[in-house]
């Protein structure tokens, strides 16, 4: 990717504000919380941008890539309940001094705008209560997330069910941002070994058994000729997969 951002520029002209959790603030409020900003980062495609458990001074507004949500359970197994895309807001939780309760990781090439973690959660406090209510209950949202997909049987319709939600989300973002970079082919960047995290299945039984059916069945396509993706080719057999099963 070819991005530069410019660490002048303003939250209120941002091209994911109306996707973003404060879609609803008022320019006003907007630069309040602006002045919370310490600068983007670029993080490499690899790379971990904070560990679970590690304190951090600073929380991140995704401006473009993908990144990988993983914890680690009491028993020792890594889980992984998302992705976050450009618009999601991460590395921020109850108790802003709190050890993360996560690990994230770059799937992309990966751009975020940084936040000072206690100055923003004091200005939420006193400013936007209810921001950071959404905030938060995002963040407990994905764990539910982590913890219905489950119940979804067999694996092949669970892996259907996390592509058709990834599908959904990068068509959303695509609305406001149709020329991202990203998804210019039309595929998304997704790879197998983040795909078997989410679903929670061995990458072999991903590799062998679950993608080449979805492929045979026409639903999706999928690449690895550089780097490991898919491409959606109906969404609405990915949809009715799920329906029967949920």
């Amino acid at each position: 990717m070819n991005h530069h951002y410019d660490n002048n520029a303003r939250c209120s002209s941002c091209d994911i504000r109306k996707i973003a959790l404060y879609r609803g603030l008022s320019d006003e409020v907007i630069s309040k919380l602006e002045k919370c900003r310490r600068g983007i980062k670029r993080v490499a495609k690899g790379e971990i941008l904070f560990l679970e458990d590690s304190k951090r001074p600073l929380c991140y507004t995704v401006r473009s890539g993908i990144f990988l949500k993983t914890s680690v359970d009491s028993d020792g197994t890594e889980r992984s309940s998302s992705i976050c895309l450009a618009s999601d807001f991460i590395g921020f939780q109850s108790g802003a001094n709190e050890p993360m309760t996560h690990t994230i990781s770059a799937l992309t090439e990966c751009y975020v705008c940084c936040f000072h973690r206690q100055t923003l959660y004091d200005e939420m406090v006193s400013e936007q209560p209810g921001l950071l209510v959404e905030v938060l209950n995002k963040a407990r949202k994905d764990h539910a997330y982590c913890e219905n997909k489950h119940h979804i049987r067999p694996s092949t319709v669970r892996v259907a069910f996390i592509i058709y939600s990834i599908h959904m989300r990068v068509q959303e973002l695509l609305a406001h941002r149709p020329h991202d970079e990203i998804f210019s082919d039309g595929y998304i960047p997704v790879p197998l070994h983040a795909l078997a995290k989410l679903a929670e299945i061995a990458p072999e039984h991903l590799s062998n058994e679950v993608i080449p059916e979805l492929v045979s069945k026409g639903i999706i396509r999928f690449s690895a000729k550089k780097d490991e993706k898919f491409k959606i080719l109906d969404p609405s057999a990915l949809l009715e997969m799920v329906s029967k099963h949920l």
